[in-house]
């Protein structure tokens, strides 16, 4: 008797779930009769078939009061880490070779190029004094007053200058660069 019941039961899933797959209504299963008052009464699922349908909706909304940004966003662009600024052509505009057509903000490429002044200023600074030391050291080789490890540290200190003073004015001409490109 219960093998019989669980046999039912799952040919009631089986039709069920078919009748989902297919769309159609639940068909009766053989043997449904057979089953007790009690499972025959429990509620079945059932799916029906629609087609869709086009709609038209009202477009107007009739209310009274003030309306209020909930949240407001800041919408905007950014291309290489730069926001833009402002837009001097839309889509669809004629535009002509060299027309600008969009600028940057530029506040923060011009305190790059402020930055990048100072430290080439530094640079420079620091190149000046290594020369110059390297320049006196070279005289006293003569009198013994240095080692040739100690001439050959402040010649080391001079070139490292030469070279970062070279690295300020690469940078500070690229940091130009950007701001002059920001249109």
């Amino acid at each position: 008797m219960q093998k019989m019941k669980m046999h039912s039961r799952g040919r009631l899933a089986i039709a069920a779930l078919a009748s989902l797959l297919l769309g159609i209504d639940a068909l009766p299963v053989a043997g449904a009769a057979d089953q007790p008052a009690s499972a025959a009464g429990a509620p079945s699922l059932s799916v029906t078939l629609t087609s869709p349908r086009q709609e038209q909706w009202s477009t107007t909304l009739a209310a009274s009061g003030s309306i209020e940004a909930w949240d407001e966003a800041s919408i905007a662009a950014e291309v290489n880490g730069q926001r833009i600024a402002v837009l001097l052509a839309n889509v669809g505009d004629r535009v002509r070779k060299g027309q600008p057509l969009a600028r940057f903000a530029d506040d923060f490429l011009s305190a790059d190029l402020a930055q990048a002044e100072a430290a080439l200023e530094e640079a420079t600074a620091r190149e000046a004094q290594a020369r110059a030391n390297h320049e006196r050291s070279r005289t006293l080789v003569d009198s013994n007053a240095l080692s040739p490890l100690e001439l050959d540290q402040y010649a080391a200190t001079a070139q490292s200058a030469a070279a970062q003073l070279r690295s300020a004015k690469a940078r500070r001409d690229a940091a130009a660069l950007l701001l002059r490109k920001a249109t």
